[in-house]
């Protein structure tokens, strides 16, 4: 199923591993939703049941009810983390609870999103783009040059990697400027970045050839308005296109 994304913009998709441990949370606390249909929307609660489908009380008697075949939008706050959850399934139209409610029946998700704390929403990156982004860094004495990887970008900053000999040490600081290069649908473009984040970790396959891989976290510092338009439309098509899977 396609997720209308214009219901979750500025959300991220959470590891599969965790859906059903957030749903039967949600399921035993018996949370309140917001429910999205059609033109409609009402507050539901999760109610608690073991059937592979989830199911909301709508004993309270709603005006309008998601008949099945129904794509529904569900929305709610989690107390323990502070997140909004949210996902698109379809309705199995209303079947009557075990203890005696009426209940709508959904379909379980196969994705669930939640917004992101961070005020740029990331996004992963194809490996086109991923591929072609370096980084130099230092004076005009001791200017260094390498090529990079990016693992995602925001409207923001972008987390990158590269990896470089054990026997010539990286000599990059928090706090440190660098120019970044990247290239975007096809234009490249600069931009000075500040190094937010730096940790080292050499993978099996970096040790066995003397390497080690740094990983930066940067955020872009004035970026130009050509650049910084080209970040928006990318991470907006990135997210589209996340939501569709």
């Amino acid at each position: 199923m396609h997720l209308h994304h214009e219901n979750f913009v500025g959300w991220e998709a959470i590891p599969r591993g965790a859906i059903a441990r957030i749903i039967a949370s949600a399921r035993a606390q018996q949370a309140l939703v917001e429910v999205f249909f059609e033109d409609a929307s009402s507050n539901m609660y999760f109610l608690k049941d073991a059937t592979p489908n989830i199911l909301l009380d709508v004993s309270a008697g709603y005006p309008r009810i998601p008949q099945k075949g129904t794509i529904v939008t569900v929305r709610w706050r989690r107390a323990e983390d502070g997140y909004h959850y949210g996902f698109q399934t379809m309705s199995d139209g209303v079947i009557r609870h075990s203890d005696g409610h009426d209940a709508v029946a959904l379909a379980s998700p196969k994705l669930l999103l939640r917004t992101q704390r961070r005020g740029a929403y990331r996004v992963p990156v194809d490996l086109d783009t991923a591929q072609n982004l370096t980084v130099q860094w230092g004076n005009h004495v001791d200017y260094k040059s390498t090529a990079a990887f990016a693992h995602d970008l925001s409207t923001t900053g972008a987390q990158l990697s590269f990896s470089t000999y054990l026997e010539r040490p990286v000599t990059i600081e928090i706090g440190q400027r660098l120019e970044i290069t990247v290239n975007l649908q096809g234009e490249h473009y600069g931009s000075t970045a500040q190094v937010v984040r730096m940790e080292k970790a050499g993978t099996p396959n970096d040790h066995p050839v003397v390497r080690e891989r740094v990983l930066l976290g940067v955020q872009f510092i004035d970026p130009s308005q050509p650049f910084q338009n080209a970040l928006e439309a990318y991470v907006s098509l990135q997210q589209r296109l996340l939501l569709r899977r």
